[in-house]
């Protein structure tokens, strides 16, 4: 709500304020921070970009349920491959690998995608058409570029240092 009731300028400084320390179960987590002390090397951790699921969304869920071990070289039906999928997040989550058998067959995952499109989410509004009220806003990665202002990137800066040139958003810090 306060963010709605600030100019937009000012509502950008005060959500990056608020980045700078989020108060998260009683611990202070400063996630632009852990994002750039991340150690990006690790083989079994699947990293992707939200720009990269953004622009490539059917091969992105392909690669997240691959690399998940549910992506099913046989075809179910969708309740059996519900199930299935249920069964390896629960054994997931309880710290146990999943063993099973592969659990979605991909047509019905690339389904899945295609039936939840931006443009089907925005009711027919095309990706890059803004709707500020929607929570499906534009449907573009990238368009913070449009909104900061000289103050923001100096602001940005100065409590973030080059976490923009670490994650390889921009090639140095003169954005």
């Amino acid at each position: 709500m306060r963010l709605q009731s600030l100019p937009p300028d000012e509502g950008l400084l005060a959500d990056m304020e608020f980045c700078k320390t989020l108060p998260t179960n009683g611990f202070a987590v400063q996630p632009l921070a852990s994002m750039a002390a991340w150690d990006y090397g690790h083989a079994d951790i699947l990293e992707l970009r939200y720009e990269d699921v953004i622009v490539r969304p059917y091969e992105s869920l392909l690669q997240i349920f691959s690399h998940l071990g549910a992506l099913a070289d046989q075809e179910f039906g969708f309740f059996e491959a519900a199930r299935h999928l249920r069964r390896v997040f629960v054994a997931r989550g309880l710290g146990r690998r999943w063993t099973g058998p592969a659990q979605v067959p991909s047509w019905n995952l690339l389904a899945t995608v295609y039936d939840n499109r931006f443009d089907k989410q925005a009711q027919g509004r095309a990706l890059g058409v803004e709707d500020r009220q929607s929570h499906y806003r534009k449907g573009v990665a990238g368009d913070w570029r449009n909104h900061f202002r000289p103050v923001h990137k100096e602001y940005f800066k100065e409590n973030f240092g080059d976490i923009v040139v670490c994650l390889g958003y921009e090639e140095t810090n003169d954005w």
